[in-house]
């Protein structure tokens, strides 16, 4: 399949955007001298850039400076993945009716949501 110039800018633009919006910083907690900012990893590689979006929020609630008190990583959620899989098999059927036998078999996985947080203070 040949993809055509618009098409692969509107690929890159798209991809851009879902990278730029998915993950950013975000301010958990406000005060007039402290702060708490949650990003979902300790990194700042290209072009997630986590790390920096977290200091430019604490730049901007304190312009003449902070100071970073902790950072840790936090659980702030579950997610729960369930996979079904089975086998059946119709031993009797007369009209709308049928019976089957089988079995089936479930299993579901939770995992922890984490995200780094960094508390910080008025310097």
């Amino acid at each position: 399949m040949k993809y055509g110039l618009p098409t692969l800018s509107i690929l890159a633009i798209a991809l851009l955007a879902f990278l730029s919006a998915a993950g950013c910083a975000r301010q958990v907690l406000r005060t007039a001298d402290y702060g708490v900012v949650a990003i979902p990893s300790n990194t700042n590689v290209w072009p997630l850039r986590y790390r920096t979006k977290a200091e430019k929020i604490m730049g901007q609630h304190f312009p003449e400076g902070y100071v970073i008190e902790r950072e840790q990583e936090e659980v702030v959620g579950q997610k729960i993945q369930t996979d079904d899989s089975g086998a059946s098999s119709t031993i009797f059927r007369k009209g709308p009716f049928a019976i089957n036998l089988g079995s089936s078999h479930t299993t579901s996985t939770v995992t922890d949501e984490r995200e780094w947080h960094i508390h910080y203070r008025r310097k």
